[in-house]
């Protein structure tokens, strides 16, 4: 049950450093200001209190309205505000795009595709999690996987030529060198 509701305001939209929750997906709004007060008006306080019965008429038609409606609805352009904004946050989501190809045969261990990342979030000043919780944000965001007596193996996406380490496959014995 919710008991409060925080409220951020700052010139600058805050760096998330984890994951990327449903929770805060939904219950995030970016709202933009972009006016700007030039020339402060020193009449206006006196403006609008003259327009104070206005005002009060408005907020009551305006809460009369969103019973009926049964709550408020996310304005689109706060929608694509708060989606771009989370692509941005996303650093995963950036180093799959730069480092990343599909591919159906492909099959990446879960500590090669860590230290991939490691090193691209630190060439990119981006946070690194642990391994386990790097693995588990690959689960959550749906990446098919295979445990095997080798550790868990990600499948359907592989580093690219120009990323991936060298690797040698020893003929016969199944060992990678």
């Amino acid at each position: 049950r919710m008991t409060s509701k925080i409220l951020i305001f700052g010139n600058h939209v805050p760096k998330l450093r984890t994951g990327i929750a449903e929770g805060l997906k939904r219950r995030i709004h970016l709202i933009e200001y972009e006016g700007a007060i030039t020339d402060p008006d020193p009449g206006f306080k006196e403006r609008l209190i003259a327009e104070y019965p206005a005002i009060l008429y408005d907020m009551i038609q305006s809460c009369v309205e969103w019973q009926e409606l049964g709550g408020l609805c996310k304005p689109e352009k706060i929608s694509h505000a708060v989606e771009a904004y989370l692509v941005g946050e996303d650093s995963i989501h950036a180093w799959e795009d730069e480092c990343l190809e599909p591919s159906d045969m492909a099959r990446e261990g879960s500590g090669v595709l860590y230290r991939s990342f490691k090193s691209w979030a630190q060439a990119n000043n981006e946070y690194c999690p642990s391994s386990k919780e790097f693995s588990q944000r690959l689960s959550a965001r749906g990446w098919p996987s295979k445990r095997t007596a080798a550790g868990t193996q990600f499948l359907g996406r592989r580093i690219k030529l120009d990323e991936a380490p060298r690797r040698y496959v020893i003929v016969g014995s199944g060992k990678t060198a």
